[in-house]
């Protein structure tokens, strides 16, 4: 028998809100998921429960890793459950004897205790393969179409594609966002240039203190692992990072003279 999966409401909402996004409306992702449009609306607005195959080409679509999914799965239920006399009568019964909350709770919490499981496991088993994993669910899962760069690669924002494109231009050999454990922490910094140079790039209008010590701290991570650390912020901008002021550069032909010196 299938079963139908019951998702957290937060993750209901943004895989909804970021498919409709991605396909332009909803008209159009009913045709390209090929799932009725009636049906579609009825699982953005929790009405009904989906099956977890029609999960599954919902977060294809997204290209959502099904670890991603699994981690906001309340509980599964049979396709048939409440639908029958014994299922209802097994929730009235529940109801009545004041227990159904502390079981609905005690699945949650098996749930919970299964995935803290798998993730200790993953990362100890795969530490580069978890990270990498979990960091594709954060670019993702988002409500914002990605540019495409004159290399080919999708970046977020317009100042990643004008870094990226300068450094393909100038032919510079680079990697974006690869991988690295520094530390035993795992960072994906913006650009890696010839193996050794980080280039970050932020446009944070009013970064806070806790911003600026985030980037303190990678700084101070990347440069203990031995790479030249620079932080491309727009001049717009640079007045906000005078505490690290002495890695910011504003100006790509001034990086392109750093990276020939």
């Amino acid at each position: 028998m299938r079963q139908l999966i019951r998702l957290k409401k937060r993750f209901l909402k943004l895989l909804f809100d970021s498919a409709i996004g991605k396909a332009g409306n909803e008209r159009k992702l009913a045709s390209i998921l090929e799932i009725p449009k009636s049906s579609l609306n009825f699982y953005k607005l929790g009405k009904r429960n989906m099956t977890e195959s029609r999960l599954k080409i919902i977060c294809n679509f997204l290209d959502v890793p099904s670890v991603v999914f699994e981690k906001n799965v309340l509980s599964r239920i049979p396709e048939n459950w409440g639908k029958v006399k014994g299922g209802r009568n097994s929730v009235k019964l529940k109801i009545r004897k004041g227990t159904f909350k502390s079981d609905m709770e005690n699945l949650k919490r098996i749930s919970s205790k299964r995935m803290k499981q798998w993730h200790k496991e993953a990362k100890a088993k795969d530490p580069e393969r978890y990270y990498k994993l979990q960091y594709k669910r954060f670019k993702k899962i988002v409500n914002k179409p990605f540019l495409r760069t004159k290399a080919g690669i999708k970046v977020r924002n317009k100042y990643e594609k004008e870094v990226v494109d300068f450094l393909f231009d100038k032919g510079f050999r680079f990697k974006y966002e690869p991988y690295l454990n520094i530390n035993k922490k795992a960072y994906f910094p913006d650009l890696i240039v010839f193996d050794k140079y980080i280039l970050e790039i932020t446009a944070w209008k009013h970064p806070d203190s806790d911003k600026i010590k985030y980037l303190k701290r990678k700084i101070r991570d990347y440069r203990k692992a031995g790479y030249v650390v620079y932080f491309y912020i727009p001049t717009l901008y640079r007045n906000f990072y005078k505490e690290i002021d002495d890695f910011v550069i504003s100006d790509l032909s001034k990086f392109s003279y750093l990276l020939s010196r």
